[in-house]
């Protein structure tokens, strides 16, 4: 059974390795973070792509968005919508008409 010392001396040697194969990314951060076996299945998995991370507001606003059009679509009144999220009627419709056809898009089908 491997000790302690020993399984740390491993994930140390993992992280310095995942640091060597990409000394300007972060598959070193994600080994830290992560562990070794949820790194490599993202190396399985992207292995060989550029990965984009979205920032916090570019994320945030995404929310928002989702909120719209999830309110729109549960009955909210759209003049309720405008007020809630500090929108004009053009900018809450366009939200909900994008997020129509992200949603079919993912889908695949059309919804009325």
């Amino acid at each position: 059974m491997n000790s302690v010392k020993e399984l740390q001396e491993k994930s140390d040697l993992f992280y310095l390795s995942m640091i060597d194969a990409d000394p300007d990314g972060l598959m070193g951060e994600f080994a830290k973070m992560l562990g070794e076996e949820a790194a490599m299945k993202i190396v399985d998995i992207f292995g060989g792509t550029s990965i984009k991370i979205p920032s916090k507001e570019k994320i945030r606003k995404a929310v928002r968005r989702a909120c719209v059009w999830h309110d729109a679509k549960n009955g909210v009144s759209l003049d309720e919508i405008c007020f809630r999220y500090s929108l004009s009627l053009v900018s809450a419709t366009r939200i909900i008409d994008e997020w129509d056809k992200l949603h079919q898009a993912v889908n695949g089908q059309k919804e009325n």
